[in-house]
């Protein structure tokens, strides 16, 4: 799997995606479970609201052989900022529009920090959470 990573632009500033990316790493969160090799490829912001730069970035992705999107937890469930993205659906919509064969993936990890360590605790990963930084 060839991974994008999309975040939101409003949280850079507060966040520097290192969750996101240890999850990613590690196949937990919405990958948990998945068995194939996954290659982060690209991370990218939607452009800032309303998303109107979106579409040419993920035309871009897709000309380099991008197949699968994940968005950070920042726009579906609003971590860290507690406000999930009025432009979830529409960013959606986009990358399916331009590649209905893409997969996408709807968040990284869990909302709180406590989910985290919880589901970390429920599927023996618990370790996971002590580990600082990933492979590149």
């Amino acid at each position: 799997m060839k991974l994008a990573l999309v975040r939101c632009l409003q949280t850079e500033e507060i966040c520097n995606g290192r969750h996101c990316l240890e999850y990613i790493n590690n196949k937990e969160g919405s990958l948990h479970g998945f068995e194939e090799e996954i290659e982060l490829v690209d991370v990218i912001t939607c452009g800032g609201c309303p998303g109107n730069k979106f579409k040419a970035r993920v035309e871009k992705m897709l000309a380099n052989g991008v197949d699968s999107f994940i968005f950070a937890s920042c726009t579906k469930l609003g971590t860290p900022i507690d406000y999930p993205c009025p432009h979830f659906s529409k960013l959606k919509s986009v990358v399916k529009d331009l590649s209905e064969s893409v997969d996408i993936y709807e968040w990284t990890h869990q909302k709180t920090y406590k989910d985290m360590v919880l589901y970390r605790l429920k599927n023996k990963k618990i370790l996971n959470q002590f580990k600082r930084g990933y492979k590149i």
